[in-house]
């Protein structure tokens, strides 16, 4: 009877744990949606006047109604004409304008563009920033890693694409706070992209459902076969 009342308070202990875990990932809420996943560690693409720079093929992890991005330029910088838009050559979903005279420091600076409507999570689109001005600007990233589909491109006066080998560091948020709770299906989703091709979304699930059921079960088997084998008073 000892080792089932152990068995018992280890059952609530875990069950506890798993409650409270859910309980702060409720409550812990932020504007973040994604990002791309590199660090601002050099220039990633410099902007000619007419030319843009675009991060293609972004997955959509959540919706997003915002994107920040890692600005190289001068005193005083022009602006930038920003466009979220659907993968090979898709509509346009949404604009935005990185507004002159946005730095702070001489060297980079991390402006947050709102965006004219929400983009809905799922599919891939391109995030492009044109320079109408006379000033070039540069933009931050770090080389493609090709983890992902996404890449950086520069897009000529003339609308041809030139590979950069590298990738944008955008940052997309929302204005809408949500809870970690409720990313936790894009976790697992992002995860999966970074493994082997039989292992997806799922596989986390499983994971999880295996701590929290597993555990406790097979810990409830080893006490049941311990008191069949323990001989009797």
């Amino acid at each position: 009877m000892r080792r089932w009342g152990a068995a018992a308070a280890f059952v609530a202990i875990v069950a506890a744990g798993a409650l409270a875990l859910a309980l702060t990932a409720a409550a812990d809420e932020r504007r973040l949606a994604f990002t791309t996943d590199v660090l601002p560690t050099g220039l990633a693409a410099v902007i000619q006047p007419g030319q843009s720079a675009c991060e293609r093929d972004v997955h959509v992890e959540q919706s997003f109604d915002a994107v920040q991005a890692y600005v190289w330029a001068g005193r005083p910088n022009p602006r930038l004409l920003v466009t979220v838009a659907r993968s090979g050559g898709g509509a346009v979903l949404a604009r935005g304008v990185v507004p002159a005279g946005f730095a702070r420091r001489v060297d980079f600076s991390a402006p947050s563009v709102r965006l004219s409507s929400s983009v809905r999570s799922a599919g891939f689109v391109d995030v492009c920033f044109r320079l109408p001005g006379r000033k070039a600007v540069g933009l931050l990233g770090h080389r493609d890693t090709r983890a992902d589909p996404s890449h950086a491109v520069l897009v000529t006066a003339r609308g041809r694409d030139r590979e950069l080998g590298t990738d944008l560091r955008l940052v997309f948020a929302r204005r809408q706070r949500r809870s970690v709770l409720s990313q936790l299906p894009a976790v697992f989703h992002r995860a999966a992209l970074f493994r082997p091709k039989p292992v997806g979304a799922w596989t986390f699930w499983a994971l999880l459902a295996a701590v929290l059921i597993g555990v406790p079960a097979l810990l409830i088997r080893a006490l049941r076969s311990a008191e069949a084998d323990a001989p009797a008073d």
